[in-house]
């Protein structure tokens, strides 16, 4: 059965939405669709990433963000007022940004050194192309207008779509993104589970004794028991074992959402 969405109404506390059933999908876009790369989707109790294949992606394994942050520390070219959706940033010579290489992803804008410090973040929809070897003014559409007046003394640094080449590695200090429901190759686009009950190849501990439940991300994008939660990234939390013997075990997934 398919998933659909209901509405709901409970008397003394409202109404909501409920995803009744479930359903996973279970097929790879060929070609990657760019303007749905980061998309969210509900489906019954499990939540879903739509990302774009950086290399060969297998089911059974965690699929980490390959992109390293785009743009570190630089200056705000022009005063913006408070309610605007633009800013713009100087870049130097030698860094080349594609037209529209960040939409999707965030710039942190900040007057660091202050007391307070302000910060906030947007995401991006739109940039204009800075050459290499030129530099020049990048201008950045945001998702929504900004809620403190920039000057030129604030700076800001931009990560990229962290869902838009997502691969399998052994990097340990990369983000796992989320699990794909299907395998998939180079620059096709795919569906990353990222909450609700599934299953992620486990090292031999994981499921073996009922008091060591919680989870975290291998190098490997397997799942093993942590020495120490705060040294890994959390997968989720073992929902069903075994008295004694093989057990799968079911995992709650935690990325996302």
């Amino acid at each position: 059965m398919t998933a659909k969405l209901h509405r709901i109404h409970i008397p003394g506390v409202g109404e909501s939405m409920v995803s009744l059933a479930s359903g996973v999908p279970y097929a790879a876009d060929a070609v990657a669709k760019t303007s749905q790369v980061g998309a969210y989707a509900r489906f019954g109790n499990k939540g879903f990433v739509y990302a774009k294949a950086g290399g060969t992606l297998w089911t059974d394994r965690g699929a980490r963000n390959s992109l390293v942050q785009k743009i570190n520390q630089v200056a705000v070219a022009v005063e913006q007022a408070i309610g605007d959706k633009t800013v713009s940033l100087t870049i130097a010579s030698g860094t080349a940004i594609a037209e529209n290489e960040l939409a999707g992803g965030e710039v942190l804008l900040g007057l660091f050194g202050t007391n307070p410090q302000p910060a906030f973040t947007r995401g991006i929809i739109s940039n204009n192309a800075i050459a290499t070897g030129t530099g020049g003014t990048l201008v950045l559409v945001l998702d929504s207008p900004i809620p403190i007046a920039l000057t030129t003394s604030w700076t800001a640094e931009c990560m990229v779509n962290p869902y838009s080449a997502v691969i399998e590695t052994t990097d340990d200090f990369s983000m796992v993104m989320g699990m794909p429901t299907v395998p998939a190759k180079i620059g096709e686009g795919v569906w990353l589970q990222v909450s609700g009950p599934t299953w992620i190849v486990p090292q031999a501990t994981v499921g073996a004794a009922v008091s060591t439940q919680q989870c975290v991300f291998k190098n490997d994008g397997s799942i093993e028991i942590p020495a120490t939660l705060g040294s890994a990234q959390i997968a989720g939390t073992v929902c069903s074992t075994s008295g004694s013997g093989q057990a799968a075990p079911f995992v709650m997934l935690q990325i996302a959402h």
